[in-house]
C-alpha cells in the first residue's frame, strides 16, 4: 500500500509538472506570436502614464505662472514682461485683465478689444461696457436685443434713460416694456414707466 501510494504521490507530481511544463509552452508560443502587440501594449501604457505625468506638470507649471504674472501686474499694470508672461501662459486671465484695467482707465480702445475675447462672459462685459461708454443708443439698443447678453435688462433700463433725456416719452415705455416680468429690474422698470406714462 505504501509502495502504491508512493507511486500515486509520484504520477501525481509528473501531471503537476506536465501541466506546468504545457502551460509554459503555450504561453511561450503566444508570446512569441503576439510579441509585437504586447511590447507595444505595455510601450504604449508606459509613454503615456510619462506623458499624463508630464502635461500634469506643464499645465501645474504655466498655472503658477501666470499667477505669478497677475500678481506682478497687480503691483505694476504697466509691467510690459508680465503682460506678455502672462498672454502667453494664460488667455482668459490675460482678457480679464484687460477688460478690468480698460474698464479703470476708462480706456475705450481696451473694451472694445476685450469684446473680442474668447472667454464668452468678459466678452459680454466688455460690449456692455463699451455701449455704456459711448452712450450710443443704438449699440445699448442692439446689446440689450440680444438674449444671450448677461446685462440685457439693464441696458434696456438705461436706454429708456437715454431716451427719457432725450424727451422721447413713448420710446422709453416701449424699451421699458421689453424688460421681462421676471427681471429684477421689472419693479424699477414699472415705477420709472409710471412716472412717464401721462408724457408724450
Amino acid at each position: 500500500m505504501s509502495l502504491q501510494e508512493d507511486i500515486n504521490g509520484v504520477k501525481q507530481e509528473i501531471d503537476n509538472e506536465e501541466k506546468f511544463l504545457s502551460a509554459f509552452v503555450k504561453t511561450e508560443k503566444f508570446v512569441k506570436k503576439y510579441k509585437i502587440l504586447v511590447v507595444s501594449l505595455v510601450s504604449v501604457a508606459v509613454l503615456g502614464g510619462i506623458g499624463y505625468k508630464a502635461y500634469g506638470y506643464y499645465e501645474e507649471h504655466r498655472i503658477i505662472g501666470a499667477n505669478e504674472a497677475y500678481s506682478k501686474l497687480m503691483k505694476n499694470p504697466n509691467d510690459k514682461d508680465a503682460l506678455a508672461a502672462l498672454k502667453a501662459k494664460s488667455s482668459h486671465l490675460y482678457d480679464a485683465f484687460v477688460f478690468q484695467s480698460s474698464l479703470k482707465d476708462g480706456n475705450k480702445a481696451g473694451l472694445d478689444g476685450a469684446t473680442l475675447s474668447k472667454n464668452r462672459v468678459i466678452a459680454d462685459m466688455a460690449t456692455y461696457e463699451s455701449a455704456l461708454a459711448s452712450a450710443n443708443i443704438d449699440k445699448l439698443s442692439a446689446y440689450g436685443s440680444n438674449k444671450e447678453s448677461i446685462y440685457k435688462d439693464l441696458a434696456l433700463f438705461v436706454v429708456a434713460n437715454k431716451h427719457i433725456e432725450k424727451g422721447d416719452y413713448k420710446k422709453a415705455r416701449e424699451t421699458l416694456n421689453k424688460i421681462p416680468a421676471t427681471s429684477e429690474l421689472k419693479e424699477y422698470a414699472s415705477y420709472l414707466f409710471h412716472s412717464i406714462v401721462t408724457l408724450n
